[in-house]
């Protein structure tokens, strides 16, 4: 039997849903986000909202991860969006940043 289920494994699963446009999946149409179709968009508030909904429902739906908070910013160079979620990985009582980026550069 193969298994890897530490934190590395738990953010790789995380990051897989959330980088996945949601029906891109065969057999699986609610899973993915809308994140990935976010890149050319303008950084306003719609779209803020859009990734804060988005990581909270992909979160809040792995029973293995808590979100203790969620911070969208806006890049330096004002064309990304980085979505900072603290998250605790329930079993390893680990809290961590997962940081995922939006935009062009």
């Amino acid at each position: 039997m193969f298994g890897i289920y530490d934190v590395k494994c738990i953010q790789e699963d995380l990051m897989n849903e959330l980088l996945t446009i949601r029906g891109e999946r065969y057999n699986m149409p609610t899973f993915g986000t809308r994140i990935p179709l976010l890149v050319f968009e303008p950084n306003d508030a719609e779209t803020e909202e859009i990734i804060r909904e988005d990581v909270k429902t992909v979160i809040e739906h792995d029973p293995r991860v808590e979100l203790l908070a969620l911070d969208i910013i806006v890049g330096k160079d004002k064309h990304v969006l980085i979505a900072s979620a603290k998250v605790r990985y329930k079993e390893f009582n680990v809290v961590e940043d997962l940081r995922i980026e939006v935009g062009s550069r």
